[in-house]
């Protein structure tokens, strides 16, 4: 992955870490991308307003804004487990959005806390099966990892970075 410091013009390199080894991850990827399911794509530009909800202390705090928001429209995506936090309370997310790929992580989706749910290549291959098993609308996409493209089986696979 390359990263710009500043306005410089020169990228320098440097390795993402994940909290699974390599084999687990590329495994997943290989394995969930044989799925079938419908893929993240780019679509066009709009100008409705998206939130991007992650768990943290302040959730609490700002429960009644993105509910606002939302009613006026906004797109929510919710990271991780804070798609069931912000169901419980009264909000349905459009999105909720899984990057990582250890299997504990299958309680993310119990439940469907979302209209919809983003799971990564790389999760664990069991939160595509309960999403399956409850019926949770689930599309898979493709975080950007160098080598990562070789176990997607497919040309040029749009990879999302970060």
């Amino acid at each position: 992955m390359l990263i710009r410091y500043d306005d410089q013009s020169q990228l320098s390199k440097f390795t993402i870490l994940c909290n699974t080894g390599d084999s687990g991850l590329f495994s997943n990827i290989e394995v969930n991308s044989k799925r079938g399911l419908p893929q993240v794509m780019v679509c066009p530009g709009t100008s409705r307003p998206a939130l991007i909800v992650g768990g943290g202390p302040s959730l609490a705090d700002t429960l009644d804004d993105i509910r606002k928001m939302k009613d006026a429209g906004s797109h929510v995506f919710a990271l991780n487990n804070a798609a069931k936090y912000l169901f419980e309370n009264g909000i349905l997310p459009d999105y909720q959005i899984v990057l990582d790929p250890r299997p504990h992580n299958v309680e993310f989706v119990s439940n469907r806390w979302a209209d919809e749910v983003l799971l990564a290549s790389q999760c664990d291959p069991s939160l595509f099966d309960k999403c399956a098993e409850i019926g949770y609308t689930a599309r898979i996409w493709h975080p950007f990892i160098e080598g990562a493209e070789k176990y997607i089986g497919e040309p040029d696979p749009l990879m999302i970075g970060g």
